[in-house]
């Protein structure tokens, strides 16, 4: 009973350790004075010129996108608010008060653009990974069967002992949670950032297969961007680079293309 015990509360404590859970401060409590005024007043135009100007110093920094994602939000701009809120909770993947809002965001979007169109790109395993830390997870459960294992030999049990068992099978899902994750992050997301067209090959004289809108999220097919093998006149070679992208879920090779760089938010 006190093995059992111990058990449950060392799973509680490895979880809350390993998946980061209220370790962090929250962007909510990181806001610019000028900004927070101007929010709180409901003067939303007013505050999207204070932030604007700052995004080259502070394209790194979760609170900066976390805010202006969320005044898109208040603004109707359901396209230009996910594609802030991403970008914040790829610098914070942890932070509650990213996670809520983009999930609004993506909400309104959708009614924008329908459900469908939204994400249509990622796999059942992607949008899990998406949805729950498999990485932290695997690690934590990786961590617990180590502990009960070693608790099995340190007390000369028998392999047929309970904590053992429970360790493998610990071990088991631990796998499988750390395969999915790769699996899930072999090709990130890309958000559309401008209106564009995706397109069989990488350039603009390639048939076209699909027309996607801001905020909708691609999946990078190969990570290396390509050169348009043939240039416009007065067009530089290399001027203009193309990404391979899946824009639609993996069933049949129509499902991949090519997109300008340029046109996506890459992270």
């Amino acid at each position: 009973m006190r093995l059992r015990n111990f058990v449950f509360i060392f799973l509680g404590l490895t979880l809350s350790l390993s998946l980061n859970w209220g370790g962090q401060q929250s962007v909510a409590a990181a806001q610019d004075t000028d900004y927070l005024n101007l929010y709180q007043s409901g003067k939303f135009e007013d505050a999207l010129r204070v932030l604007e100007p700052q995004a080259d110093a502070k394209k790194n920094d979760a609170a900066y996108h976390y805010n202006l994602g969320s005044i898109y939000l208040q603004l109707n701009r359901p396209s230009q608010a996910v594609i802030q809120l991403e970008w914040a909770h790829h610098l914070k993947p942890t932070d509650r008060d990213i996670t809520k809002n983009r999930d609004l965001a993506r909400e309104a979007l959708a009614k924008v653009l329908g459900e469908t169109h939204v994400d249509p790109a990622s796999n059942p395993v992607e949008r899990l990974d998406e949805s729950f830390p498999l990485r932290q997870a695997a690690a934590a459960l990786a961590l617990l069967a180590g502990f009960l294992t070693l608790w099995t030999v340190l007390r000369n049990q028998p392999k047929s002992d309970p904590a053992f068992i429970l360790g493998c099978a610990f071990l088991l899902v631990s796998l499988f949670a750390g395969i999915g994750h790769y699996a899930a992050t072999r090709h990130p997301g890309a958000w559309v950032q401008v209106a564009d067209v995706i397109r069989s090959g990488p350039g603009s004289q390639f048939l076209e297969l699909s027309r996607v809108e801001p905020g909708v999220k691609l999946r990078v097919s190969d990570s290396e961007p390509r050169e348009n093998p043939n240039p416009k006149a007065g067009e530089k070679p290399g001027e203009e680079l193309w990404m391979q992208v899946r824009f639609s879920e993996p069933k049949e090779t129509e499902g991949i293309g090519w997109i300008k760089v340029s046109s996506l938010l890459l992270l």
